[in-house]
């Protein structure tokens, strides 16, 4: 099943209320700007469905999801989605981070003024100003090398401001993942094999910035990312593939 999932953008004017954006099957949602607890608990039960004697696994994960969803609601997150999607025998790591940048009427500019900076930073390998069915915007591949980091899983990407309420009702996943879920790479719980692990690894990663319509500056930000260097490209098509589906709504 296809699931829509929306969050509030602005309100007033000839603003957006609300987007809406489609994910494919396998993606759990955290609602970052309110239920979160919520959210997460029913991911961890979801996670461990039928193994009743893990509660220090259970406890672990829930420390590193809530901490993973924190630092990405203070960059200023609004939703967070993780991807549930299998391929037997493990699941595919990857993550959308929607942010939403404030307002800046005393620096507002075009759209297309970000390439150039945005080509200069770190880790970018693409670059470009694109057009979707919402409107121009500018997306940016990058490819970066990051801390592993098991205390608090993947980073998180940019975003900055103030989140806001989601429509869909906290804890539920775009749909409904089936009983052959098993834990996200990403988020799979520290083992003493850990010690063993690269301090580093290399991330992938696609970002749109989408001015908001009459939003005098401010900017949503979809970013997703994955580890999983053997299927990028095949990622990157699907999060673009995604990135098609926002709307924005009135």
């Amino acid at each position: 099943m296809i699931a829509e999932a929306g969050a509030e953008a602005a309100a007033d004017g000839r603003r957006p209320s609300t987007y809406r954006i489609v994910l494919p099957d396998g993606w759990w949602r955290i609602d970052l700007a309110g239920g979160q607890a919520q959210s997460i608990e029913r991911l961890v039960e979801q996670v461990f469905r039928g193994l009743d004697d893990a509660p220090l696994l259970k406890q672990d994960l829930r420390a590193r999801l809530t901490a993973q969803a924190t630092a990405a609601r203070e960059i200023g997150g609004i939703e967070l989605y993780l991807s549930m999607m299998v391929a037997e025998p493990a699941t595919i790591p990857a993550s959308l981070l929607v942010g939403l940048t404030p307002p800046a009427p005393e620096q507002v500019m075009p759209v297309e003024a970000l390439v150039e900076p945005f080509a200069a930073e770190p880790g970018a390998v693409e670059v470009s100003l694109v057009d979707l069915p919402s409107g121009p915007a500018v997306r940016r591949r990058s490819r970066t090398e990051r801390s592993l980091d098991l205390d608090t899983g993947p980073d998180t990407a940019p975003g900055s401001g103030t989140g806001a309420a989601a429509e869909t009702p906290p804890g539920d996943p775009p749909d409904s993942p089936d009983d052959s879920v098993v834990p996200p790479t990403d988020v799979v719980p520290p083992t003493d094999e850990a010690e063993d692990l690269p301090l580093t690894v290399e991330t992938f990663g696609v970002e749109y910035h989408l001015p908001v319509p009459e939003g005098h500056g401010a900017f949503l930000v979809l970013t997703f990312s994955s580890p999983l260097a053997a299927l990028e490209d095949a990622l990157v098509e699907l999060f673009d593939a995604v990135a098609t589906t926002l709307r924005w709504v009135w």
